[in-house]
């Protein structure tokens, strides 16, 4: 069973979900959360707790048990963690719905259709919607009128015409931004809240107030920051910037270990090197993941590695076991996916970390599925007091450094030894809860959308070239 967690406040905050991602022929509702404990009940619950939670199901998918806070009992979610607009999720309890209920075994069939939930929710969730949960998402219920105010790049753009095309792409990508949001926000009464839109260029006056950077573009095309007092009303309603301290850890014939200690390891350096391409990236899709991180790691989860190290973490699914290269990028070196399934390429990190993560490896597979074959190299940074015989430092440093170069031509494999290459870095804090918000998100993908794949925008694009070729490795 894969479990998830709602990142921003929801009705039962600290909860963790299932999610449906595909039922082919099952008449399972996808893209769903639902609480674990809304599924542990009527699976393992008492007989008296699970005929109380089937005659609840029965009166909802009869329509005769149907408001918004009884709903909540059903446990539907959309793939935000929302209640989902979809309540009459046991519509197929019966296959025809003309078909008589008189003789039937309601709650036998009603456990059958759980059990098919739990089926879907036991495969690996594939849908983009269902990686985006964990983004921060702004509250529904309240606009707190936020402003993003970006700054385009941290170059000296010779020609206004490209400041201006790089400017237009993101208040389109801006607009797009909202739309996508709005999706999954469509049936909901609730007000949907967006972030205003700023550039530091055109703005004169703060009044007074200091800006909180919120993050980047991978590439670094733009950065977004909000005001202090903008950062404390998203503080307010569930996001973070806190970074966590650096622990003491204990040393290695510590009695504290008793866990960590079980660890394999497997030293990879301090680089790996990957080779990301269309192909690879495909590739992903049709090569199922058959062994959990937390296996790899000799079953020792990442939050009982972690309190062993800082000595009590609440809550406990603060850490991750994180990928150094992605699983999605298909293998390590020229290697299968499964070669990126090993305890060399598996680090301790937060929430927050293995998320920024993915904003990133997102957009390295955008370019490469753009024909743009993307060398990345992720080298270790220490920063701590941990000795390289200490079998914890293999997976257990303070710093990712992700560096990565894509050619042009770009459908060239000459990457490896081309002197020309665009070249970009990156440095991930393991120990930060700071998670990039939903909208930035989107609005990276809607503006990549402007300079890579089939729609592509010739200014934008002109553009972005010139911008890259001012910092092009030489």
């Amino acid at each position: 069973m894969y479990a998830y967690k709602r990142v921003g406040p929801s009705i039962d905050e600290e909860g963790q979900f299932v999610f449906t991602s595909a039922s082919p022929g099952l008449g399972i509702s996808t893209n769903t959360f639902i609480p674990l404990n809304t599924l542990k009940t009527r699976l393992n619950g008492n007989k008296n707790e699970r005929l109380n939670a089937y005659a609840l199901d029965w009166k909802i998918a009869q329509g005769t048990h149907f408001n918004k806070c009884d709903s909540y009992y059903l446990g539907l979610r959309d793939s935000i963690g929302k209640p989902s607009k979809d309540y009459h999720f046991l519509k197929y309890l019966l296959g025809d719905e003309k078909e008589t209920t008189r003789g039937l075994d309601i709650p036998s069939l009603i456990f059958k259709r759980w059990c098919a939930v739990a089926y879907v929710a036991s495969k690996l969730a594939k849908n983009k919607w269902a990686v985006k949960a964990r983004f921060w998402a702004f509250p529904s219920k309240v606009d707190l009128e936020i402003t993003f105010f970006y700054k385009i790049g941290n170059f000296e753009i010779g020609n206004d015409n490209e400041y201006t095309a790089l400017k237009y792409a993101i208040l389109n990508a801006h607009e797009k931004a909202k739309n996508e949001v709005g999706k999954l926000e469509e049936g909901f009464e609730s007000k949907v809240s967006y972030p205003k839109i700023e550039f530091l260029d055109d703005c004169k006056d703060l009044n007074g107030d200091n800006l909180e950077s919120l993050g980047s573009h991978p590439q670094n095309f733009y950065k977004v920051f909000v005001t202090t007092s903008d950062a404390k009303k998203m503080e307010q309603n569930g996001y973070s910037f806190l970074v966590l301290d650096s622990p003491d850890p204990p040393s290695i014939h510590s009695p504290k270990r008793s866990q960590i200690n079980k660890i394999p390891t497997e030293n990879k350096g301090d680089t790996t090197t990957t080779l990301i391409t269309n192909a690879k990236v495909k590739s992903v899709n049709d090569w199922p993941r058959c062994i959990t991180q937390n296996a790899i790691m000799g079953g020792i989860s990442a939050a009982e590695a972690a309190v062993e190290i800082w000595g009590g973490i609440s809550p406990p699914r603060t850490f991750e076991w994180l990928h150094r290269s992605a699983y999605s990028y298909g293998g390590i070196e020229d290697g299968s996916p499964d070669s990126s399934q090993t305890p060399g390429n598996i680090v301790l990190g937060t929430y927050g970390a293995n998320t920024s993560m993915i904003r990133y490896e997102n957009y390295l597979k955008r370019l490469a599925n753009d024909g743009k074959n993307v060398k990345l190299q992720t080298k270790k940074i220490q920063n701590m007091e941990i000795e390289d015989t200490d079998p914890i430092s293999s997976w257990f440093f303070k710093f990712l450094e992700y560096t990565w170069t894509f050619p042009i031509p770009p459908n060239s494999y000459q990457i490896l030894s081309h002197p020309g290459a665009f070249k970009q870095s990156h440095t991930f804090n393991l120990f930060s809860k700071q998670i990039p918000t939903r909208f930035e998100v989107e609005t990276d993908e809607a503006f990549d959308a402007q300079w890579l794949g089939k729609e592509k925008n010739p200014k934008l694009e002109a553009a972005i070239y010139s911008v890259l070729e001012a910092r092009r490795e030489k």
